[in-house]
């Protein structure tokens, strides 16, 4: 049987990389893969009711709180000067 490492050795062997770095490589990125999901198990995720449906729907979402979205005086220009027809940028080019 042909080992993990190997097959996708031969996967990636007509692009002329190092045989040796390239399954090395491999190796160790299956050995992350492999630790990470011992230590983390299967991810299950609760599959959503009816019920959990209805209430999200009949729950208004919050409002950010309006002081977020001011801006701060100091950032707002006072006489801006207004841009006349000769200095707008033309986008006809």
């Amino acid at each position: 049987m042909v080992s993990r490492v190997e097959s996708m050795v031969s996967r990636v062997e007509p692009m002329k990389l190092d045989k040796f770095r390239l399954s090395n490589l491999i190796e160790i990125s299956l050995y992350v893969v492999d630790s990470l999901v011992e230590d983390n198990g299967p991810k299950e995720y609760p599959v959503p009711t009816e019920e959990d449906y209805n209430n999200y729907i009949s729950t208004p979402p919050t409002s950010p709180s309006p002081k977020k979205n001011e801006v701060h005086p100091k950032l707002v220009a006072e006489d801006e000067p207004k841009l006349e027809a000769e200095d707008e940028p033309n986008h006809d080019l």
